[in-house]
């Protein structure tokens, strides 16, 4: 039996099913997702650009499945993503970003 699939989960594995839910509050974003079972965590990123030039990181552990980001301007249209990782050895394995836009009340 093979356990080295196991200790090394990959990037496939890592992306999160059914997309990123935005919803708008006054100055904030609250973000939800599918929880994926074998990440260690998810990495977060929030820009006013399309290209995440500048964004800002946050990482959170595997327990959150949703997340609301504070202090943003209003009337303004955020860019969101979010990827999951795992910790193999010790490297991390990331999975696909998946991106949504939302603009802030």
């Amino acid at each position: 039996m093979n356990t080295s699939a196991q200790a090394h989960p990959s990037s496939a594995s890592m992306t999160i099913k059914g997309g990123l839910k935005l919803t708008a509050g006054k100055k904030k974003l609250k973000l939800t997702w599918k929880k994926v079972s074998k990440a260690s965590g998810y990495e977060i990123q929030i820009s006013q650009k399309k290209n995440f030039k500048g964004a800002k990181k946050r990482f959170l552990k595997n327990s959150k499945k949703s997340f609301t980001i504070k202090k943003l301007k209003s009337g303004t249209m955020y860019y969101v993503r979010i990827r999951a990782y795992a910790k193999a050895d010790s490297k991390k394995v990331y999975g696909k970003w998946v991106t949504a836009k939302k603009k802030v009340k």
